[in-house]
Order: structure tokens, then C-alpha cells, then sequence
């Protein structure tokens, strides 16, 4: 299964003026499950915060701050990081 974190098109890394766009969907982890037909399994998927992160016009890595949504399969979790 794979989670996806969903963010706005728009997004200002720190105090950055001007404005990095972003896919409105990326992959951050996934986790490879095999299963029979008609078989259930209840699967955990993490990634780090640093996933989350933006290459910014210096070069350096950072996580925009702001609200995101995490995405299994029909399942959604929003969080916010400040």
C-alpha cells in the first residue's frame, strides 16, 4: 500500500517570498503486501517528516509549513506541521 501526502498547488517554504510549486499528490512510502484473492491484512506504513521536504532556490531541503493530508488507499488523516 502506498501513503500519499497531499498539499495545495501553492506553498511558501519558511519566509521565502516567492511561492514553490508542488505536485498536488507525491509518494512518500510504501510498504509491498502480498495477498491471496479476497484476503485482508491490516498493513502499517511510515515515512519521516523529512519526506515532506522542498528543495528551496539555495539548494537547501526544507518542509513547508502549513496543513497536509496523508492517503492510503479511501482512508485520508489530515495533520499540520508548524
Amino acid at each position: 500500500m502506498g501513503a500519499r501526502a497531499r498539499r495545495s498547488r501553492r506553498c511558501t517554504c519558511a519566509s521565502r517570498p516567492p511561492p514553490v510549486l508542488t505536485p498536488d499528490a507525491r509518494l512518500v512510502a510504501f510498504t509491498r503486501v502480498e495477498l491471496a484473492a479476497g484476503q485482508l491484512k491490516q498493513v502499517e506504513v511510515s515515512s519521516r517528516l523529512s519526506q515532506l521536504a522542498l528543495t528551496v532556490g539555495d539548494g537547501r531541503r526544507e518542509v513547508a509549513r502549513g496543513g497536509y493530508e496523508a492517503v492510503v488507499g479511501a482512508a485520508k488523516a489530515a495533520f499540520a506541521v508548524r
